[in-house]
This record gives C-alpha cells, sequence and structure tokens, in this order.
C-alpha cells in the first residue's frame, strides 16, 4: 500500500503512546502500512531523583536513521518537550520511532500523534 494523501484522509484517529525507556533503542510506534503519522508531541520524563539522563529519539525508515535528538538532557525530577504541535514531525508508512537513553529505566516517555488513512 502507499502512504494516504494528507489532504484526502479517510481515517484519522488520535492516539498515545507510553513507554519507559533503556539503553538500548526501543520502539514507542511503528507506522503500519497503508497509514501515516503526524507527531503532535513528544515528552521525555527523568523519574530518577538525583541524576540527569540523556535521550535520543530518531526515526528508522528501513535503510538509515534520522535523529530527533541526540544527546538531550533531561535533568533529574523533570521533563522535557521534544517535539510540540507548532513543530510537528510526519512519519510514513512502516517508519518507526525508537528512543535511547543513557540509564535504564529512569526516562519515560509520552508521544501523542494522529493516525490517518
Amino acid at each position: 500500500m502507499t502512504t494516504p494523501n494528507i489532504a484526502y484522509l479517510n481515517n484519522l484517529s488520535v492516539k498515545n503512546a507510553v513507554q519507559t525507556v533503556s539503553t538500548s533503542g526501543v520502539s514507542i510506534l511503528t507506522v503500519p502500512s497503508g497509514h501515516s503519522v503526524r507527531v503532535n508531541s513528544l515528552y521525555f520524563a527523568n523519574i530518577n531523583g538525583s541524576s540527569n539522563a540523556d535521550i535520543a529519539c530518531y526515526i528508522d525508515n528501513g535503510s538509515e536513521y534520522g535523529f530527533i535528538t541526540s544527546g538531550l538532557i533531561v535533568p533529574a525530577n523533570a521533563s522535557v518537550v521534544a517535539v510540540k504541535k507548532e513543530h510537528q514531525i510526519h512519519l510514513e508508512e512502516n517508519h518507526s520511532l525508537y528512543l535511547k537513553s543513557s540509564t535504564s529505566g529512569d526516562i519515560s516517555a509520552f508521544l501523542s500523534y494522529d493516525l490517518m488513512s
């Protein structure tokens, strides 16, 4: 199937995803075939009370990686916004959004997106 033309959508669903981030790349989202995704927001919260952590967020299109963040520092007991509605990201079918942290289990991610077909 081909990625839908967002000017002529048949379906739009608002979705959310959460993921605890580890030191190995973990997918928070893979776009299904025949769909596209508009990422509206992506938040990272550091639940560790004493240590900073850094986060990498990247897109895998099946043949290469494109980084949204690399080495983004999330202070202890704080949150940062990596993507916000004013700077949306669009993903094509079969693309995946991966997360990787400098520490395992300290970063919680929240993703808000629109699934379109």
